[in-house]
């Protein structure tokens, strides 16, 4: 991170703890001048579109785990007036009507005038309504909101008060054709007539959906359904755009009454089939798609289509993937989103002491059995927002979130609104101190600040689709300050606590998570993997995982704790790195070995017979070896490298081994020792068919030169 962004998360981080603890009283809100307040957001709205081509802001938010949201339903609050709130306030029990004066434009929220049944003005800003936070169309003039329990605050950049919803939960958008809901909230003076009949508006919605305006139609769709509430052929159409906008649930609910009212049954089947499918509901789905066939032989999408939901329900129920075949989704053909279902193995999720929730076998499992597939609940890849830089303070954890971190928790929201029936799965996960475990979000309110708290404590930020720990965790603090890396937030693998000597690995192939037992594991006994590297210092893994509230009681942590040799070496790895040395290992191999052989020797003798794991070696040695190699001298090289890989034991090799043992097989191919090159290359594979799933031809593309060993 540069020094000006390091300050302003410095500045916001203490401005956000600040707000966070502002207590102070409520108070009348200072009445807004109408024109003045169009002309001030006009004026300012142009501002921030004058930005130089090619630029793109820098946009800036803050998480808290602190948002509010309204659990009540609506019937159950009363009106309130502009001229009534008070400022700061969440006004609960209360809601206010009000409707927007402008395009609204967006910066992280999407901020617009809006004025109450008085005629009264104020700014009102809505967060997470958009994963693209660069768009403000979306929210056109005329739009009539009702906003359960308004929150009034004080405006970041002004003294002026402004109305804050953190929940899309909190609003409902009401149609001006729509007399009856107008009538009810008392709002009959914005109400408009309808001008089209419901079959104009289905036509003029078929075109929309023709052009791809998937929004506009589904709007003509509704305002149709307002004048014929049976239709089955406007149900039909509005369960397909609702498809096309991922709402899988809402898509099956208007399929479903498609089929009822006596729909065309060939297009409700298959819709119904789509949505069953979109809600990764396998079994449904080949149901339906299966009734489909069974009834409309002709139609070629519903056999195409019971065939992929028929594997779909295959991998749920016995986890049998082409994991190879996943590989050249995502590397090959660059996909990011796979297609394929979920699936938990051998292991269920159990109370474990001291802990909270874990997972643990449920029966005694072999070393590589496959232990859980899971696509992410949200994913966010930094090439598919390129007019977005956004930077966020996060007070839960003190840290930086990047851009694609900042950008899940917006994901998460909206993937729960297109997918409500999903709460229960979300709401389960750890929140950290910020909120009772057990505590229950009614169903369809979303509890954004529950989510932040989620995203927080569970959300990956997986490198390449062959990451191991050892990969996402470097010695550099500035790594935790990358941009560019994508975020995830993937449910059930949450549970699995961390430990530095985990007993699993897990695999990303684009969005789906795999994980893997890497050693022999006993029925009950609890999974683990690592959320930090364990190569790196014992209290820098400890800082790092106290933004997940707790302190790791591994055996290496034990044993680095109450180590008295252990502050030595750390010293003796200072020693050799190219600061310290004032040589570097690839500028003067010959000198760097002449400095740094004496200090592993001394690393080596901080060692005794009682340390079993010996990890913090490895760096040193590889750093050694890479000397050697520098200089030609692939024999020491090998030496050290088969030192090397003996220090990782079988706790670590999963994750470090590989590239160890090719390292080792080139070096002994060198020096004339072809059979044991091969050897370290076979075991290499073994290795990541153990980690990975992954087979022979696979591993041979991601490392070719281990081809030209075994061909010798």
């Amino acid at each position: 991170m540069s020094s000006d962004l390091a300050q302003m998360f410095q500045q916001t981080l203490l401005r956000g703890l600040a707000c966070q603890n502002d207590q102070s009283p409520p108070g009348p809100r200072d009445r807004r001048n109408r024109e003045k307040t169009l002309q001030e957001f006009e004026h300012g709205k142009s501002k921030t579109k004058k930005v130089g081509h090619g630029e793109v802001p820098l946009r800036h938010t803050i998480v808290t785990g602190q948002r509010h949201c309204c659990v009540d339903p609506l019937e159950r609050l009363k009106p309130i007036r502009l001229n009534e709130m008070l400022v700061p306030k969440v006004h609960k029990g209360r809601y206010l009507v009000c409707r927007t004066l402008a395009q609204a434009v967006a910066y992280v929220g999407t901020t617009v005038p809006v004025e109450d049944l008085e005629g009264e003005v104020e700014l009102l800003s809505l967060y997470n309504f958009r994963l693209d936070i660069s768009d403000g169309d979306w929210l056109q003039p005329s739009t009539i909101l009702v906003i359960k329990e308004p929150y009034l605050k004080q405006g970041s950049q002004s003294e002026s008060a402004i109305i804050r919803v953190d929940s899309p939960s909190d609003v409902t958008f009401v149609k001006e054709t729509d007399e009856k809901v107008l009538q009810a909230i008392d709002a009959l003076c914005w109400h408009k007539p309808e001008l089209m009949s419901a079959e104009e508006l289905r036509l003029k919605g078929n075109n929309l959906f023709a052009q791809n305006l998937f929004e506009k139609a589904l709007d003509l769709y509704d305002r149709a359904l307002l004048l014929q509430p049976n239709s089955a052929v406007v149900q039909l159409n509005r369960a397909a755009v609702l498809i096309k906008l991922q709402r899988f649930q809402d898509a099956y609910e208007s399929a479903k009454r498609a089929f009822d009212n006596g729909a065309d049954e060939e297009k409700a089947l298959f819709r119904l089939g789509v949505a069953a499918y979109g809600m990764r509901e396998w079994e449904k789905s080949v149901q339906h798609f299966r009734a489909l066939r069974e009834k409309f032989s002709g139609n070629k999408a519903a056999k195409d289509d019971l065939a992929k939901a028929q594997v779909r329900l295959q991998e749920f129920q016995t986890g049998n993937y082409n994991f190879d075949q996943l590989f050249q989704q995502v590397f090959k053909e660059k996909k990011r989103f796979l297609d394929v279902a979920d699936y938990n193995g051998p292991i269920e999720i159990s109370e474990i002491a001291h802990k909270g929730k874990g997972i643990i076998a449920s029966r005694d499992i072999k070393k590589g059995t496959l232990l859980m597939v899971s696509k992410a609940f949200s994913m966010i890849y930094d090439e598919d927002h390129p007019g977005i830089d956004l930077l966020s303070t996060n007070l839960i954890t003190k840290i930086a979130d990047m851009k694609c971190s900042a950008l899940n928790v917006i994901g998460t929201v909206q993937t729960l609104l297109r997918n409500p029936q999903r709460a229960d799965e979300l709401y389960g996960l750890h929140t950290g101190k910020n909120f009772e475990e057990t505590g229950e979000v009614p169903k369809g309110v979303i509890d954004v600040g529950r989510i932040e708290s989620i995203c927080s404590m569970n959300g990956f930020e997986p490198e390449n689709v062959f990451e191991t720990a050892d990969d996402s965790q470097t010695d550099d603090a500035n790594t935790k300050f990358r941009f560019r890396k994508p975020a995830g937030l993937w449910t059930t693998p949450s549970y699995f606590n961390h430990s530095c000597i985990g007993n699993s690995h897990r695999t990303f192939y684009g969005d789906i998570m795999v994980i893997h037992a890497i050693c022999d594991l006993r029925k009950g006994e609890e999974i683990t993997h690592n959320y930090v590297s364990p190569t790196i210092p014992y209290k820098e893994r400890l800082e790092a995982l106290q933004r997940y509230g707790f302190k790791c009681d591994c055996e290496l942590c034990e044993s680095e704790r109450n180590d008295p040799a252990y502050e030595q070496r750390l010293k003796l790895w200072d020693k050799m790195l190219p600061k310290d040395a004032k040589v570097g290992v690839d500028e003067e191999p010959k000198k760097y070995l002449d400095f740094a052989l004496p200090l592993v020797q001394k690393f080596r003798e901080t060692y005794t017979i009682e340390n079993k794991i010996r990890i913090h070696l490895f760096k040193p040695l590889t750093a050694i070896s890479s000397a050697y190699q520098t200089i030609g001298d692939y024999e020491n090289s090998a030496k050290i490298l088969e030192e090397a890989f003996n220090c990782l034991g079988e706790k670590f090799e999963c994750n470090l081994g590989v590239e160890t043992l090719l390292q080792l097989a080139q070096c002994l191919a060198f020096i004339g020792y072809p059979d044991a090159a091969q050897d370290r290359v076979a075991k290499a594979i073994k290795i990541m068919k153990v980690r990975s799933g992954i087979g022979k031809n696979v591993f041979l593309q991601i490392h070719p030169h281990a081809s030209e060993i075994l061909s010798l």
